[in-house]
């Protein structure tokens, strides 16, 4: 029996977010939580906005957003920051 498992992973680790039965609910799973991890980098953004000193977060966080608009999960590749997933498993029964 297949899962499909959905969730983010980056250079230090790897967060499972949910597991489905079906590939279709796995994927508004995994655009759910890409939009949420989009709103967390805008909202990181937001806060340095103002602030000369910080031009490089400024920069980092601009660079991971773009990189989280990719819609395709097979594509976006968000290294080596937090990249949202699906993976394929069996269930061995």
């Amino acid at each position: 029996m297949k899962i499909y498992l959905v969730g983010d992973d980056g250079p230090e680790h790897n967060q499972v977010v949910s597991a489905h039965q079906h590939y279709y609910g796995a994927l508004q799973a995994w655009n759910n939580h890409r939009l949420l991890l989009l709103k967390e980098t805008q909202e990181s953004l937001d806060q340095y906005e103002n602030k000369d000193l910080l031009d490089p977060l400024r920069k980092m966080y601009t660079e991971m957003i773009e990189k989280l608009k990719e819609e395709d999960h097979k594509v976006i590749d968000c290294f080596p920051h937090d990249t949202p997933y699906i993976r394929e498993m069996e269930l061995l029964e």
